[in-house]
This record gives C-alpha cells, sequence and structure tokens, in this order.
C-alpha cells in the first residue's frame, strides 16, 4: 500500500505545470469572452479536441517506446476514404463500416512498423515518408471531390450526444485514456514499452521482444488513427483533401506538452490528453477573442518551444555533466 503514493506524487507533479496552464488560459479566456464557458462552447472544443486525443494516444504508445509516429493524419485520411468507398459499394452497415476502417487503420500501421521494426529503419524518416505517400494516395482518390454519404449512425461517434448533455466523443475519450494509462502502469505490458524507450538494447538483454512490440504498437497505434479518422469524419459531417491535413504537427506538441519525451522512456496518457486539450483550449480562445491568426502561431510557437527545450534540458545537463 505504502508504495503506491510515490509514483502517485510524482505523476501528480509531473503533470501539475500543465493543469495550472489549462486553469489560467480557461480563466483567461473566460475573462474575456463570456461565450467560453458557456455550455455549446465547452461541447464544441472536447468534441473537436476528441479526435485529436485518440490520434495523440496512437502517438503516445509510440513516442514511450522510444518511435516517432508522423504518418497518423494520413492513415486516417486514407483509411477513412477507403473504408467509406467501400461502405458505399457494397452498402455495409455503420457498424461494419467501422470495424473496416479499423482494420484498415491496423494494417497500414503494420505495413509502417514492419519497415521500422523489422528492417530498422528510422522512425521519424520513415514515417514521414509514409505521410507523403499514404497522403498522395488519398488526394489521387479523392481527386478534390467531398464525400458526405454518412448515415446518422456512423456519425454518432463524432457528433453524437447521451442525454443531450455530453458528447459521446468524449466519453470515449476518457475511456480511452482511463484504460491505456491503466495498462500503462499496472501491466507487463506497460512496463516492456517504457523498457524498451529507455533503452531497447538492454530491454532485448533482459528477454523483451522488442521487435514484436513496436510493431504491435504501430498496428494499435493505427487502430486508434482510424478510430480518430471515424470520430472526426462524425463530427464534421464531410470527406475532403484537408481531412486532418497537417495534423500530426498538433498532435506532437501536445504530447510533448504533456510530459512525453522525444528520446523515449517517459509520458502518460493522461498528460497527452492534457496536452492536446491545452492547444485545442488556446486554439479556441483566440477564436471567441478573436485574434489574428498570425498571433495565434506565435503564441502556440513558443509554447512548443518551450515544452521542448524543457523536455531536452535534463538530458543536456546529464550529458555535460558526464563530459566534465
Amino acid at each position: 500500500m505504502k508504495g503506491r503514493y510515490p509514483y502517485w506524487r510524482r505523476q501528480w507533479a509531473s503533470l501539475m505545470p500543465i493543469c495550472l496552464a489549462i486553469i489560467i488560459l480557461a480563466l483567461f479566456i473566460g475573462w474575456n469572452s463570456s461565450a467560453f464557458f458557456t455550455l455549446r462552447n465547452l461541447q464544441n472544443l472536447f468534441m473537436k479536441a476528441a479526435s485529436a486525443q485518440i490520434m495523440a494516444f496512437g502517438m503516445t504508445m509510440l513516442a514511450i517506446a522510444g518511435r516517432l509516429d508522423l504518418s497518423g493524419a494520413a492513415v486516417m485520411g486514407l483509411s477513412l476514404l477507403l473504408g467509406l468507398y467501400g461502405s458505399s459499394f457494397f452498402q455495409l452497415p455503420a457498424w461494419l463500416t467501422i470495424l473496416i476502417i479499423l482494420g484498415l487503420g491496423a494494417l497500414m500501421g503494420g505495413l509502417t512498423g514492419f519497415f521500422v521494426a523489422k528492417i530498422r529503419m528510422p522512425s521519424l524518416l520513415t514515417t514521414m515518408a509514409i505521410l507523403q505517400i499514404f497522403r498522395g494516395l488519398f488526394l489521387r482518390i479523392n481527386e478534390g471531390t467531398s464525400y458526405t454519404e454518412m448515415g446518422i449512425s456512423f456519425r454518432w461517434l463524432g457528433n453524437g450526444y447521451i442525454g443531450g448533455l455530453v458528447p459521446v466523443s468524449f466519453l470515449l475519450v476518457l475511456v480511452l485514456m482511463v484504460v491505456f494509462q491503466f495498462l500503462l502502469r499496472k501491466t507487463v505490458w506497460g512496463y516492456h514499452i517504457r523498457a524498451i524507450g529507455e533503452d531497447d538494447q538492454v530491454a532485448k538483454a533482459a528477454g523483451i521482444p522488442v521487435d514484436r512490440y513496436v510493431w504491435k504498437l504501430f498496428v494499435y497505434a493505427g487502430i486508434l488513427y482510424g478510430l480518430a479518422a471515424v470520430v472526426l469524419a462524425g463530427r464534421i459531417g464531410v470527406v475532403d483533401s484537408s481531412l486532418a491535413n497537417g495534423q500530426e504537427w498538433t498532435v506532437l506538441p501536445g504530447i510533448v506538452l504533456g510530459g512525453c519525451s522525444l528520446y523515449g522512456g517517459k509520458g502518460s496518457f493522461l498528460g497527452s490528453y492534457l496536452g492536446i486539450l491545452l492547444l485545442c483550449m488556446l486554439d479556441n480562445g483566440c477564436n471567441l477573442m478573436n485574434v489574428s491568426s498570425y498571433w495565434t502561431q506565435l503564441i502556440q510557437g513558443l509554447i512548443i518551444f518551450a515544452a521542448v527545450f524543457m523536455d531536452t534540458l535534463p538530458k543536456y545537463w546529464k550529458e555535460r555533466g558526464a563530459e566534465e
């Protein structure tokens, strides 16, 4: 019993800065815009954040294992488009369409994982190349058209409500966050991916099947990307060439803000949830206060730079101390 408390103290201590930042930002926006704390705006905020947060969970598990994945948004677009086209052609029900999209996401994630885990290609450059390939295929298949043939049942995950008040996507994200956080901290699976992120050679020497774990993580991430695509399409009701375009550049900084290290071995799903929420709240607040998009980008850039700097600083001092 006693051994549990140090972990929770460390966990909350590491998340305290971002929690304070969210509270202060919310109070500041609420002070300057009476629309911020309205029910409708809060619903929109959490619904908009949901897709990015689900995508962030996939990137988080890979980042903890020391692998960076930039292909998530492209997997979202291509798996969604192929799944919807197939559903339309064969007149499939919504639940089966969603399963097909998740399966396509898993297939694309497994393909990427094969090159990273089995061929040993560097994850950053490999996923950047996969991003371009999948995005190019998406644009070629889409050909600039807008797909809107989505039924009410398909869109429920993205724009549905429980009791007319609580967004379904908000509850879905909370459930996923709690489940993955539990798996990360209370299971062998979580221990192994943290060990791989800290030093995969030591993990391999300890008998952990590193390659198999990394490949499976890419598969799991692909499933989450597919789910994120379903939620996003359900919310906006249209699939076009701009779907999720560039979303990886919001999600990656978001998970770093939430405590994920770019060097692996460190991070949490709760932190990633909060990191994405902070960036979405900032964007929402700037829109409500009519702040120029130029200033919004500048502020986001400064926050992201500060997060990366704070992530890098301990490694810098450690290496400098070793040299001396």
